[in-house]
């Protein structure tokens, strides 16, 4: 009903994401294979099957890692849900519902309509859940129902159509330290929450098994201040009704309103001479405090551990609102590694103090990596097929063609790292390793140097002393006095953590020296995720007839039709994809797959000057051939799935998904 904790999955799952990044040293691409019924059942990974996948492919379409998600199950907030709240001590997740009780579930977060996720702090002593969180913002979010939730993430509008019924994609954002608005869209609030997230903070105390409901009778709420006193006063005089008739010593004054809202202080002493009821702290308040200032006096809780910061207050219910019934975080504090609370007020039957349960937030703070607060599983990996989708074939200066929307396909599969077929410049490469790669740095000046002293170029090449990252300048804009922005092409490595950056011109041609004369040094603070500038790696997997009409023979459409056979006088056959006549209909290029003979995969299953026959009778002459734009058999197929016959259609828009479970 719930799964294990394990970090694993998780990182896996990003691992293989990793992949279809522009700078992963590796190209993934989507192989769209027969124009006709394929197989039936699933794909069987065999050799045999593999050969048939090249043999009746018809496009290649390479996939970035922004159309590869994380996805997680959707676990929608239920009226009347019990949740799961965190604790430091978690050992497993999950959405599941409990079968004997199906208003409980085992997830310890939600989503909502709005596209909203959040992590339960506190469930109300395990009440049930009748109030939707909402909002979202760095606070923790407190519903009537006594739930306090977390703010993680927003499914934005642009992760939409990886949305499923059941599950989502989770996502976290890359945080620069030094840029707290990064992003003006829909990811700004979840980034807003990545940024300011606390490590080793604790957002929540709670009751443990030890007894705290002992009648803490010195407990007053609504007080005032009777006389005011300046900043360094550790003496409060209170009203009549602030103090009841037993001695507060031992716990704290709390203030509710005022300059001290907020802040509370431990009562060192009491007294009420002379009708003037004084409490002594131990600390002065540090600001004024003015007559009629509210104020409770409250059980004295502490929070011991390695961090610091923490504060808590207690609240009190009971019918006599003398019980401690549970703890609000004034200042969750930062760097605990470990932490313990006590109620230092009272004791209990052996005389120690009685313990609370002090929840240390995960590894980086709540909301600093939602990978790791939901912790997805799964991984969906999706390629959408635009109906109008560029293709080439094998040698790029050959013309451009539409992958056809006159037909279909019924297979689809994941390449990675196929060659490049031709003898043209790229022939004989992994696809999609000669792109150009984009990026943008941030840089810092030195000695709070002015930015225009760095007087970086467009054109400048720019390095990192460390890593020997580097690239091409591109733009250079200020974005503070001492912050600069750095737009680079042809980017190589990725840059370290505070390295000295350098930057050099001259003549990249290797005719001339490189200077950094004039040049300042600065220090690199964060790099963007590489990307394409233009995505036009989609390669055409068909072979390409050209033909030429015998006699007074002409071809149209009703002579060739959509899955015709190309018979080949040595005995070759192939599919129709679809085909354009090139003049008066004496000549044409047929676009053929599935070729079945002999010589497929040695001379592309015809040859220059063979006679062949359409479907329809009309017999041609080839008189060009152009290879697939990839080598048969390259790479590797990771996976492969038969699907029903897809028809397209010119107004049509494809998105293919499979999701990977871990």
């Amino acid at each position: 009903m719930s799964e294990t904790l394990n970090p694993m999955k998780t990182v896996v799952c990003n691992t293989i994401r990793d992949l279809f990044k522009v700078d992963s040293g590796h190209s993934l691409y989507l192989v769209l294979s027969h124009p006709t019924p394929g197989p039936t059942g699933n794909y069987d990974a065999s050799r045999h099957s593999d050969i048939e996948t090249w043999k009746h492919g018809i496009v290649a379409k390479r996939i970035l890692d922004l159309n590869v998600h994380l996805m997680a199950p959707k676990n929608e907030w239920k009226y009347e849900t019990v949740y799961v709240k965190y604790t430091d001590s978690m050992d497993s997740i999950g959405d599941a519902i409990d079968t004997t009780n199906p208003s409980v579930s085992n997830g310890h977060y939600v989503t909502t309509p709005s596209g909203n996720v959040y992590v339960c702090i506190d469930n109300n002593n395990s009440a049930p859940s009748t109030q939707t969180p909402i909002g979202a913002g760095v606070n923790d979010i407190k519903t009537s129902d006594g739930y306090v939730w977390k703010y993680i993430m927003t499914v934005t509008g642009d992760l939409f159509d990886y949305t499923t019924d059941e599950l989502i994609p989770i996502r976290s954002l890359e945080v620069d330290t030094q840029n707290a608005n990064r992003f003006s869209d829909g990811r700004s609030l979840q980034y807003e929450v990545q940024y300011n997230a606390v490590d080793g903070a604790i957002h929540h105390i709670s009751r443990s098994t030890t007894p705290t409901d002992q009648g803490f009778s010195a407990t007053t709420t609504g007080g005032t201040v009777r006389i005011g006193s300046g900043p360094d006063v550790t003496i409060v005089k209170v009203s009549d009704d602030a103090i009841n008739t037993n001695n507060p010593t031992g716990y704290e004054v709390r203030f509710t309103s005022g300059n001290a809202i907020g802040i509370g202080r431990k009562i060192t002493a009491y007294d009420n001479t002379n009708g003037t009821k004084q409490l002594s702290v131990e600390s002065a308040f540090g600001v004024t405090l003015d007559v009629g200032d509210n104020l409770d006096v409250l059980p004295l809780i502490s929070v011991y551990g390695d961090g610091t910061g923490a504060d808590a207050v207690s609240i009190m219910g009971g019918d006599d609102e003398t019980d401690v019934v549970g703890v609000s975080m004034i200042q969750r504090g930062s760097g605990y590694q470990y932490a313990y609370a006590t109620i230092d007020t009272g004791v209990v039957g052996d005389g120690t103090k009685p313990l609370l349960d002090v929840e240390i937030s995960p590894n980086g703070g709540h909301g600093s990596d939602p990978l790791m607060a939901i912790r997805p599983s799964k991984i969906m990996i999706s390629g959408i097929i635009e109906r109008d989708l560029t293709v080439v074939p094998a040698d790029t200066a050959q013309k451009s063609l539409l992958f056809p929307v006159e037909n279909g396909y019924s297979q689809w599969s994941l390449l990675m790292d196929p060659i490049i077929g031709g003898t043209g410049s790229f022939g004989g490469k992994i696809a999609g390793s000669d792109v150009d790669r984009f990026s943008l740095i941030t840089v810092s000046t030195i000695d709070s140097a002015s930015v225009s002293s760095l007087n970086y170029d467009v054109g400048d090449f720019v390095m990192g002393t460390e890593s020997h990252a580097g690239g091409v300048v591109t733009d250079f804009r200020e974005y503070s006095n001492t912050v600069a922005y750095v737009d680079l092409k042809s980017v190589g490595g990725s840059f370290k953590s505070s390295e000295i950056v350098v930057a050099m011109t001259g003549d990249f041609a290797g005719n001339g020296a490189l200077s950094s004369a004039n040049k300042g040094k600065s220090i690199f603070q964060f790099q963007e995720d590489r990307y394409l500038g233009t995505n036009t790696n989609n390669y055409s997997l068909m072979t390409t007839l050209g033909v030429v009409m015998g006699g007074s023979d002409t071809i149209s459409p009703p002579q060739a039709s959509l899955d015709d056979i190309i018979s080949g006088a040595s005995g070759s056959t192939g599919i129709l994809v679809f085909s354009d006549t090139t003049s008066a209909g004496t000549t044409a290029n047929l676009y053929v797959t599935g070729i079945t003979g002999g010589t497929w995969g040695e001379e592309n299953g015809y040859a220059i000057g063979e006679i062949v026959t359409v479907g329809g009778g009309v017999t041609a002459s080839i008189n060009t051939i152009d290879p697939p734009g990839l080598v048969a058999g390259s790479g590797t197929i990771l996976h492969s799935e038969y699907t029903e016959m897809i028809t397209r259609h010119p107004e049509q828009t494809e998105m293919l998904r499979v999701v990977l479970d871990f």
